[in-house]
């Protein structure tokens, strides 16, 4: 029996884009009473090594200079750039204005990519407007730096945007759709303005009625994590999806991919959700895409998380909606068609002995390839660097691993 987690108010209440795999309920909400944290333990069964001093970065920092306080750390995007010479991450983090949740996006440098520092303010708010599509959400981001656009919008970050005061789909989570911002310096971001948007809403370049052509039934769903990288001129964009028709009744759900020459206006591929990534028919979701371009192998490859039900029965109920067991791989020469590895198993396992990672993974991880190594930023419920006041320790934080 694992340790117990009692409270006699409220101390966490946020809402968290980490994924459409094993659900879409993304809040924790840790109230009177007992929550019963019990994991059944786990073991890596890959060639990752974890860092040994996780989790890497923390919650607890001023969200804004002197304001409200960041209460999670998920869905870090990471790059390292050479002409800065730095390491560059940017992920969500929640609060809460009133009785309303709130995420927005964070950025941190480093020098080695393991110790970093905070930028004092958020990279990109939500919405300023109450009827914006994206007022209370701004999550899952992807960044890349693009050497060859306008000064002003050489960082390019892409996320998963809602509104949870005007619609949810399910107990509080928004409608995601995706959006695009700009920055000279990848500290602060401006929406791509609306005259500039497919659908004329500051920022918004892509929704799920149009990202499965295929299936002109699909009238309404949530897109999120997008996932972008460069190649040849082009943008190539990755989503988790979740269809519905107009009854609300759900089409499809699963990794999607898309093209685009601007990084505003996008096709999707007629085959989304893409089937190679499914692990059993007729339907087993996937979602949570990390993807990189690997030069040595001229391939994509991707990381992503595919749990069944059962599977995860071994994470408390507190925590199964947005937990993981791990991350499987694919490689891919077009983006499209992938080899997916489910005979191997996961490529990264969750291991519960491990005290930054007890309570279980979380959907969605970050990898990225530099010099012949492979580093993946990753986010875990855990007792490590956990909080004092807090009756029991549990962290949501950033956790790092590296591989040849």
């Amino acid at each position: 029996m694992g340790p117990r987690l009692t409270q006699a108010a409220i101390v966490l209440a946020v809402v968290v884009a980490s994924g459409l795999g094993a659900g879409l309920v993304l809040a924790v909400v840790i109230a009177s009473g007992q929550a019963s944290f019990a994991p059944r333990i786990g073991a890596p069964a890959s060639q990752w090594q974890r860092y040994p001093h996780n989790p890497i970065i923390v919650p607890g920092f001023a969200v804004r200079p002197q304001g409200p306080v960041g209460v999670h750390m998920t869905d870090a995007s990471v790059l390292y750039d050479d002409e800065d010479q730095r390491w560059k991450m940017w992920f969500a983090t929640g609060w809460t204005e009133g009785a309303t949740p709130r995420t927005g996006l964070k950025y941190a440098e480093s020098r080695d990519g393991i110790a970093w520092t905070l930028d004092p303010g958020l990279a990109l708010e939500p919405g300023s407007v109450r009827s914006a599509w994206d007022y209370t959400n701004t999550d899952t981001p992807s960044v890349i730096k693009d050497p060859f656009a306008r000064p002003d919008r050489r960082y390019m970050l892409w996320y998963a945007g809602g509104n949870s005061t005007r619609r949810t789909i399910r107990r509080g989570f928004p409608y995601y759709q995706i959006g695009l911002a700009f920055s000279r310096e990848g500290r602060r971001f401006t929406r791509v303005p609306a005259a500039e948007s497919p659908y004329a809403w500051a920022g918004l370049v892509l929704v799920v009625q149009h990202a499965f052509p295929a299936l002109p039934q699909v009238k309404d769903g949530v897109l999120s994590d997008p996932e972008v990288v460069r190649r040849g001129g082009i943008y190539h964009m990755w989503f988790s999806g979740l269809a519905q028709n107009d009854r609300g009744m759900t089409v499809t759900r699963g990794i999607g991919h898309a093209t685009s020459r601007n990084g505003i206006s996008w096709k999707p591929s007629r085959k989304n959700p893409l089937p190679s990534l499914m692990r059993e028919h007729p339907i087993a979701p996937s979602s949570q895409p990390t993807v990189i371009w690997n030069p040595r192998k001229a391939a994509f490859e991707m990381w992503y998380t595919n749990d069944r039900d059962e599977e995860l029965e071994r994470f408390a109920s507190e925590t199964r909606e947005f937990a993981a067991s791990g991350y499987w791989y694919a490689s891919s020469t077009n983006g499209v068609d992938w080899t997916a590895l489910y005979g191997r198993g996961r490529d990264f396992q969750w291991d519960g002995r491990n005290a930054a990672e007890h309570y279980g993974l979380i959907t969605g991880a970050e990898v990225v390839w530099r010099g012949g190594e492979y580093r993946m930023y990753y986010n875990a419920l855990g007792t490590s660097r956990a909080a004092r006041n807090w009756p029991q320790p549990v962290i949501w934080a950033i956790n790092l691993a590296s591989s040849p």
